[in-house]
């Protein structure tokens, strides 16, 4: 899905396989919000960027209920564990060095088929982004 301050697109259907972030398609439904990871706090409190908040709040609080998924936020060592939850790119890119320090040559941080460790270097979506308010949102 890609979510901005008037729509949102579906691009993928809940049963396929998107490409963004390619050890985790499998597992994942992609919510993107148009911003940025730099955007700072200030940027997320402009009018476009909580309007975009509150359709994506509004889109992944019907996600979780239809794919039956719990409403909290995790991080690498739980995606290193495949627990179910609401998960941002940099949560996978730091799994994955996990998977790559503790030597995990296994599906889906090494590609078997390739001989070498899949790749992501995502930060988004940044250490500014208002989780709590976002977490908040979709538990309303």
């Amino acid at each position: 899905y890609a979510v901005d301050a008037d729509s949102i697109v579906q691009s993928v259907p809940l049963d396929g396989r998107a490409f963004a972030a390619t050890m985790a398609a499998a597992r994942l439904v992609h919510v993107e919000l148009a911003g940025r990871a730099g955007q700072g706090v200030d940027g997320w409190a402009d009018e476009y960027s909580l309007a975009t908040l509150g359709r994506a709040a509004g889109l992944v609080r019907e996600l979780v209920r239809v794919v039956g998924c719990p409403v909290v936020r995790l991080g690498a060592e739980d995606w290193l564990a495949m627990r179910p939850g609401i998960y941002d790119h940099y949560a996978i890119t730091q799994a994955l060095q996990l998977a790559r320090a503790r030597e995990m040559r296994t599906e889906p941080w090494w590609d078997s088929g390739r001989s070498k460790w899949r790749h992501t270097d995502h930060t988004d979506v940044g250490p500014t982004y208002p989780w709590e308010a976002f977490m908040a949102a979709v538990r309303a």
